[in-house]
């Protein structure tokens, strides 16, 4: 079912780390995508973030996590 809402497609709600990163969108498919379903392997869609350092994603991180894998960004109680 594709969706409808702005911030849930096109605003990046997590980065996660797949080789390179993977800018994702609510509903955990690449940001700008309108599906729920999504295989990343077909699309040219990880990016390198130069500099990502466990600081920096501390700093950007939702709960100042400095995980590297998985940096979430905001959570459903917050509307970016």
């Amino acid at each position: 079912m594709p969706l409808h809402d702005f911030r849930s497609v096109h605003l990046p709600y997590c980065l996660q780390k797949q080789g390179r990163y993977v800018v994702l969108n609510r509903e955990y498919a690449p940001r700008g995508f309108r599906t729920k379903s999504f295989d990343y392997e077909n699309y040219p869609i990880a990016v390198r973030f130069k500099g990502l350092t466990k600081k920096v994603a501390a700093a950007i991180s939702l709960k100042g996590s400095d995980d590297l894998d998985t940096i979430n960004l905001y959570d459903d109680g917050f509307h970016p």
